[in-house]
């Protein structure tokens, strides 16, 4: 019995490392447009960790409000960083235009 459970835990690691360097894990990847500050509001993900975590109605409910109330402020911060991130690539259109730049006009649009 020890035989066949240690057989066993050989193959199974033995799959799960080919399959670690064959298949790598998928890196989530964040919009370019999308600021630091914003990816990592710290504060938000944690509103929404202690609204699964309590067993009171009345603290899931006081979470979910706070949550309501920071939603607005983080879908703010994104739409000014998209809104940024357009202007800019604008501008550098606009330029790559007027210097005649068809290559780098191309990659922008």
């Amino acid at each position: 019995m020890n035989d066949v459970n240690h057989v066993w835990h050989q193959v199974k690691t033995s799959y799960q490392e080919t399959g670690k360097t064959t298949l790598c894990c998928k890196e989530k990847k964040l919009k370019e447009w999308i600021s630091k500050k914003c990816a990592k509001d710290k504060e938000r993900k944690n509103i929404k960790k202690k609204i699964l975590a309590p067993k009171s109605g009345r603290l899931e409910e006081q979470y979910q409000q706070t949550d309501r109330e920071a939603d607005p402020a983080v879908k703010q911060l994104v739409k000014r960083d998209k809104r940024k991130h357009l202007e800019d690539m604008a501008a550098q259109a606009e330029e790559a235009a007027h210097k005649e730049d068809r290559r780098t006009l191309y990659k922008i649009t």
